[in-house]
């Protein structure tokens, strides 16, 4: 029999997901071979091309749709392959040329999200035109291909690769949400196309949590598949495999689902705890792994399975089924050694839901001793056992970056979520880990159950405290990721909602019967509406910003491994040199002909033109009086100095002899003033100056804002520190110092001489 197991499309491009190289190591040990494809970076690599892009837009021009935004970012999209090369080479970690790709990527997501009209398309998340929790929609829309953007791509892929080489069985691996609608596609398209595939059957995280208590929507998935497998996949695989050699009844492989063609009915086999864990080396030998988007790939792995925690928000211990459960530490050595031969990689991804410390440290002083330079990250919890000296060992053995659930800096809130965790061991580990260059995450959400906003708004004050002191007193590349609390089925939270005081609104199952997660009232603390309010505030995203007259698309995030990677190969990606800008040069300006600046695209729009920077992503809007554009050559009125200065200080136009570079020193050499055309907002107490040209803004308190006042005209740092020294106000320099540099980098101050 000729097996398959898929990845769909719909993941993170950034490396191979590792249950397709585990199962097939699996199997192979145990006689049954079996190929692996992972579809979603051949996806990716397909639509991230310049040849796709011509597609999309040559499909706009058919349908004649098109607005602003597209218009001003199409051509930037062009250079795709150039930024997806130089994403793949150690040349992305120069600052400029990693905004380049990081723009460039972001533009052309763009692009193809607004020809197949879909809500959300980045590396995290794909939400297509149609809604993935609705059965109905799904089957309405699937074939449609102005909104099925996978169905071309999976077409052409099940047409070339699976229909030739005679597949009998083919498994599709289903881990996140954005791979259902993918997934779909593809086992309709082997039904159609694929006579010799007798047995479809998905599995994966994802599946497994929509199949457990479903069987009203299983209907609608069994006219797609054959059979469902529940949780850790390698048991289940291995007996269905055999069973369907031998042509057997499938009624005694544990943990599967699947229709009964005989009765016609849902056949849900017997439900067994997984006690098993894999310690074979995964085998990526079917993937193409200088095909994933990265300058460097990091190959995952694990040493545990399920978690030894029962936090009351996570769904992973439903999901997964089995005792917490842990490798052989000299396995995990063995398995990252054979890894490194075989594929030449020494950097490695730990995909554990937490790792143990104690492991840890046993694995890096067996790297230490064999002196292996492996390099390594992962997640785990916070503990007494994160020290001075365990983070030293740690370091020493290859480890350049910790993830952690912080969740929330409140010890009442905590100790709601179940995390068993202690307020002062957090301080300490971070401390620890940072004193000697481990980078850290923090993850955390607001709008846990209870949570006040003086609670949720600690846990802010917390991370940006952490995150500035390994900036500035580490030198470290810490990072954080914030969200709003979502309640989703499988958690303690949504099992016993008057534990959380909290009432689960009741879902339209008729139209969504595939959602996982539910809204909710709060009884006490924080609303929904309230915790969402406070996220978006909280990165940046307030009406007046949406509000900015030219919309450009938002930077992706590429991966987080980029970060690891900046950790390891020691790269400094904060601001260490400015610009200082040039005045008296324009005020003298006699010749008023600029070339664009490289990366600078503009398009005509009634009685204006509007300038867009690639690099910088500034937008300029100029009436067609006062310029004149021939291709890249601009002539500017020379009676407008204020334009001038404009296009030059965005970087519209070539603007090398109006600036100089300097180091943060400069900072009192030369004197500050605000920007020109600046909008301030009073929101809630706080002060917001945004900068609508560069899509920039800082959020002030009221003293702050009073001091950034004071740059309304151009003024020396030592003024300013003579001014608050003669009024005696309780001020260090070093604050000031740091409001100073982030109106800099942000452009709501500029320097000047």
């Amino acid at each position: 029999m000729k097996n398959l197991i898929i990845f769909p499309p719909g993941w993170h491009p950034s490396g191979p997901y590792l249950a397709l190289p585990i199962l097939k190591s699996f199997l192979e040990a145990n006689n049954v071979k079996i190929d692996t494809d992972d579809i979603n970076i051949k996806f990716f690599n397909e639509i991230l091309s310049k040849k796709f892009v011509i597609s999309c837009i040559e499909k706009l021009k058919i349908q004649n749709r098109s607005n602003i935004k597209i218009d001003l970012i199409k051509e930037s999209c062009f250079k795709i392959d150039e930024a997806i090369f130089l994403l793949k080479s150690s040349k992305f970690f120069e600052e400029k040329i990693r905004n380049f790709v990081i723009n460039t990527i972001s533009n052309t997501l763009e692009l193809i999200k607004y020809t197949f009209f879909a809500k959300e398309l980045s590396f995290q998340n794909i939400e297509l035109y149609f809604d993935k929790t609705s059965s109905e929609e799904i089957k309405k829309n699937i074939d449609n291909t102005n909104y099925n953007l996978y169905l071309e791509f999976l077409e052409n892929y099940v047409l070339k690769n699976i229909v030739k080489e005679n597949y009998d069985f083919v498994a599709i691996s289903i881990s996140g949400s954005s791979q259902f609608i993918p997934a779909l596609t593809i086992a309709k398209l082997i039904k159609k196309h694929c006579s010799s595939v007798k047995h479809i059957s998905f599995g994966g995280n994802y599946i497994t949590r929509i199949a457990l208590e479903n069987d009203k929507s299983l209907l609608f998935l069994f006219d797609f598949i054959n059979s469902i497998m529940l949780y850790d996949g390698e048991i289940s695989i291995l007996n269905l495999i055999n069973k369907l050699e031998r042509n057997e009844n499938l009624d005694s492989v544990n943990n599967l689902i699947y229709f009964d063609l005989e009765t016609l009915n849902i056949q849900r086999n017997e439900i067994i705890e997984t006690d098993y864990i894999n310690e074979l080396c995964p085998n990526f030998d079917d993937f193409i792994l200088k095909d994933y988007l990265t300058p460097e790939v990091a190959l995952p792995i694990y040493s545990s399975r399920s978690c030894f925690s029962i936090c009351s928000f996570c769904t992973i211990p439903k999901a997964t089924s089995g005792k917490y459960r842990k490798c052989s530490i000299k396995n995990v050595f063995l398995n990252m050694v054979e890894l490194n031969s075989k594929y030449g990689i020494n950097i490695f991804c730990f995909v554990d839901e937490t790792l143990d410390i104690k492991n840890m440290l046993v694995l890096s002083k067996m790297l230490i001793k064999n002196k292996k330079s492996f390099y390594w990250y992962g997640e785990t919890r916070f503990s007494p056992m994160i020290t001075d000296k365990a983070s030293k060992i740690l370091y020493k053995g290859g480890c350049r970056q910790i993830q952690l659930g912080l969740e929330s800096y409140n010890q009442r809130v905590l100790n709601k979520m179940q995390k068993n965790i202690e307020l002062k061991w957090i301080e300490n580990n971070i401390e620890a880990l940072h004193k000697n260059h481990i980078a850290t995450h923090l993850f955390f959400f607001t709008g846990f159950p209870t949570e006040t906003k003086i609670e949720a708004m600690n846990t802010y004050k917390f991370t940006k405290n952490v995150i500035k002191d390994a900036h500035n007193k580490y030198n470290v590349n810490s990072t954080y990721g914030f969200t709003s609390f979502g309640l989703e089925k499988g958690s303690d939270v949504y099992i016993n909602p008057q534990k959380y005081n909290i009432k689960v609104e009741v879902l339209n199952f008729q139209k969504y019967d595939l959602k996982l997660d539910r809204n909710y009232t709060s009884i006490i603390g924080l609303s929904q509406i309230e915790a969402d309010k406070i996220v978006k505030e909280e990165m940046g995203i307030f009406k007046f910003r949406e509000n900015r007259q030219i919309k450009i698309p938002s930077s992706i995030i590429i991966s987080e491994k980029i970060s690891i990677l900046d950790s390891i190969y020691k790269k400094d990606n904060f601001k260490n040199s400015y610009k200082i800008f040039n005045e008296t040069k324009i005020l003298t300006l006699e010749d008023t002909h600029f070339s664009l600046s490289n990366d600078t695209y503009y398009i005509f729009k009634g009685d204006s033109i509007i300038f867009y920077n690639l690099i910088e992503k500034n937008v300029i809007k100029v009436k067609k009086d006062f310029i004149s554009v021939r291709g890249n050559n601009i002539i500017i009125n020379k009676n407008f100095k204020n334009i001038i200065k404009k296009l030059i200080f965005y970087n519209i136009v070539d603007n090398e002899n109006y600036f100089i570079i300097s180091n943060s020193s400069c900072m009192k050499k030369y004197k500050l003033k605000l920007v020109r055309n600046l909008s301030t907002k009073l929101i809630d107490n706080s002060y917001f100056l945004f900068n609508s040209y560069s899509n920039t803004l800082i959020k002030l308190n009221r003293l702050s804002y009073l001091i950034i006042k004071l740059f309304k005209n151009p003024i020396y740092l030592k003024d300013l520190e003579m001014l608050i020294n003669t009024n005696k106000i309780n001020l260090k320099m070093d604050n000031i110092n740091e409001l100073i540099k982030t109106a800099v980098e942000n452009k709501i101050l500029e320097l000047v001489c």
